[in-house]
């Protein structure tokens, strides 16, 4: 759906002309804007398009959770790609062995030549994200590397995932983060695995509180638990 407006806009934007810092009101005059979805199309009074208005990218985390095969993946990227033409799918995954590069190599296949891939777990903030929309996929398998450096600390692994989403809260860029609720699944069966799942939920409760919106997914379906407004 199209709606037609004269408004105060008050975000940033790159805009050719108009000066902007940080984010503040400006009035843009005798114009009427398209929104459809995140885009604002630029249109003139007789409702011709005379040009791509784009935002910036808003700096910001969304923390996406739920069970397995509930559609978090999915939802996760079809967000990505109404922010961005241009999305990043950043893997926290080592590869093992050759049939789990297969399964990454179908993957990346599945979601298009639009997106940028990277398969990183420790110093994210260092790769080339400043501006981008980022898929992070996913928090389960993030803590499990840094779990086994740790050779099973819970402290300590803790201590290191939360330095990194410090880490990235200081760049200018949208970072979805794609993460798994351990604790309403089968109960682990050894100290280890109960340890770990113990991790998760720790870890979980860490990104959602500096997220800006958190969300669960069930049966593909979102759940809003924390949304801007």
């Amino acid at each position: 759906m199209h709606l037609k407006f004269t408004i105060n806009l008050d975000f940033r934007c790159n805009h050719p002309g108009l000066e902007t810092r940080g984010i503040k009101f400006f009035h843009l005059k005798d114009y009427r804007f398209l929104f459809s979805g995140y885009k604002v199309v630029n249109c003139d009074v007789f409702g011709q398009e005379t040009g791509l208005f784009t935002p910036s990218i808003i700096k910001m985390i969304v923390f996406i959770t739920g069970g397995a095969r509930s559609g978090k993946s999915r939802f996760a990227q079809d967000m990505a790609l109404k922010l961005s033409t241009a999305p990043v799918y950043l893997a926290t995954a080592k590869i093992w062995d050759q049939d789990f590069q297969e399964r990454v190599n179908r993957h990346k296949a599945e979601r298009g030549s639009e997106w940028t891939n990277y398969e990183a777990y420790k110093d994210l903030h260092q790769l080339p994200l400043q501006g981008r929309v980022v898929v992070i996929d996913c928090v389960t398998l993030w803590l499990t590397n840094f779990f086994m450096d740790c050779d099973n600390d819970l402290e300590k692994s803790l201590h290191m995932f939360q330095q990194e989403i410090s880490n990235l809260i200081n760049l200018d860029a949208t970072f979805i983060i794609i993460s798994n609720e351990l604790g309403m699944g089968l109960h682990a069966d050894t100290a280890v695995g109960r340890k770990f799942t113990d991790l998760q939920g720790w870890a979980n409760q860490y990104v959602a509180s500096v997220a800006e919106e958190a969300i669960f997914i069930v049966s593909g379906l979102p759940l809003y638990l924390k949304k801007q407004l």
